[in-house]
């Protein structure tokens, strides 16, 4: 389908490789206003039994335009009168309209039916408005066409050019996953030099605590009162002290009575 589709575009270019103005100047006409629309040719190609019903082949293709309830004055020449009938149109189609005359008599004065092929010189002011008004159409039409054509333009290139710019948006995608990974892998480094600094320092830090529990303990000074048998002990272990004990104090002497006792 997208193949069809791609051919009638590539044909439809070719054929319309105009510009705008190019493309109405030769395959379109529109409206003169010098052109006196509402008078034209038809002959009659068929009536009904009662001869007031008439279908007309116009040698002029803008009947179409006529709309049902249309009026419309024709003379036939030949045939001894210059009066005009009138006619009210009932249908139309591309190139015939059916039209209802109801006194034919004003511009058939003679005797008979109407013969098919007879020429009907049409004049309608009606035909010349509706003619106006399918140029007014036919210029709207125009740029509506303009606008489909160029979406199929565009439809066609992005169709055309898609595997091109598949490989583009792929391409930008990598560099940004490429980035990510990049950056990805520099944070990963980072955070394990990081851990590595931090069990390096952890270690230090507590070599030091360590180290300065260690040397609390030994600066902690303590408080220690000494007692009468810390002089013979000193004695004892040859240390210098004086020869006479220090004065007991009042407690410890009484410590003291209650050992002797």
């Amino acid at each position: 389908m997208r193949y069809v589709l791609c051919i009638f575009i590539l044909f439809l270019e070719s054929a319309l490789a105009l510009s705008p103005k190019q493309v109405r100047e030769e395959l379109d006409t529109f409206y003169d206003s010098k052109v006196n629309y509402q008078k034209t040719i038809g002959r009659v190609t068929d009536r009904d039994i009662s001869g007031h019903i008439f279908k007309i082949k116009g040698e002029d293709p803008n009947l179409k335009f006529f709309k049902a309830g249309d009026r419309l004055e024709f003379v036939i020449p030949g045939a001894g009168s210059t009066e005009q009938c009138t006619g009210v149109v009932r249908s139309t189609e591309y190139d015939y309209v059916v039209v209802f005359v109801n006194d034919l008599s004003v511009c058939w004065p003679q005797v008979g039916n109407i013969r098919l092929g007879t020429i009907f010189n049409i004049n309608s002011i009606e035909l010349a408005k509706r003619v106006k008004e399918a140029s007014l159409y036919r210029v709207v039409l125009l740029k509506r066409q303009e606008d489909y054509i160029g979406q199929l333009k565009g439809l066609n290139n992005f169709i055309w050019a898609y595997s091109e710019k598949r490989i583009q948006v792929a391409a930008e995608f990598d560099k940004k996953i490429l980035a990510m990974q990049k950056d990805k892998a520099k944070a990963l480094s980072f955070l394990s030099l990081k851990k590595r600094n931090s069990m390096t320092l952890q270690q230090e830090l507590s070599y030091n605590l360590d180290q300065l529990e260690r040397d609390l303990r030994f600066y902690q000074i303590e408080k220690r009162e000494l007692y009468t048998d810390r002089f013979f002990l000193d004695q004892d272990l040859g240390l210098p002290i004086n020869n006479r004990p220090q004065q007991l104090k009042k407690n410890e002497s009484a410590l003291y009575r209650k050992s002797k006792l």
